[in-house]
């Protein structure tokens, strides 16, 4: 599998289907890992491309996180729900950046297991998800903890393997 590196963050990304997409400068692609590393290349490509690139051993390693919402579900009607639905956006849009994909809200699943299919969607029940880049665990931790739904579930946050 063919790489490209990120002109902004450094990070290794797959030309076939970048997260963030690809920009074309003076003739050349350029991939991206994020929207956001893609919007930061395109407000200044000079700044991003002038100068040696960084060394090595000074790059800061990146990796991505699935966020898992799980919990109960918010029944107190469609107000309400665009109430929650309102913070959570706040939330994911204080993470700047760091959001590769916001993800979405899930529906009713169904489990399927050795035994069968079935309708319960488990004994904690998947809600929604998220996808974040950062520097380490503790930090996607960090960013965890700011979930504004806290009460009423949990996040799981698991490293996304390369």
């Amino acid at each position: 599998m063919a790489t490209a590196i990120d002109p902004i963050c450094q990070m290794k990304v797959d030309p076939d289907s970048p997260f963030g997409g690809s920009s074309e400068y003076q003739g050349t692609t350029y991939y991206f890992c994020s929207p956001g590393c893609k919007t930061a290349f395109e407000q200044d490509p000079e700044s991003h491309l002038s100068g040696p690139a960084p060394e090595p051993s000074r790059q800061q390693k990146v990796s991505f996180f699935l966020f898992a919402y799980h919990g109960g579900r918010i029944s107190e009607g469609p107000e309400e729900g665009a109430k929650h639905m309102a913070k959570f956006e706040a939330w994911v849009g204080g993470l700047g950046d760091a959001v590769v994909n916001p993800g979405h809200p899930l529906g009713q699943s169904k489990t399927v297991s050795s035994s069968g299919v079935s309708d319960d969607g488990g004994s904690n029940h998947l809600v929604g998800f998220s996808i974040v880049k950062a520097d380490s665990m503790d930090a996607a931790l960090d960013m965890a903890k700011g979930y504004p739904h806290l009460e009423i579930g949990t996040v799981e946050v698991v490293e996304m393997m390369a």
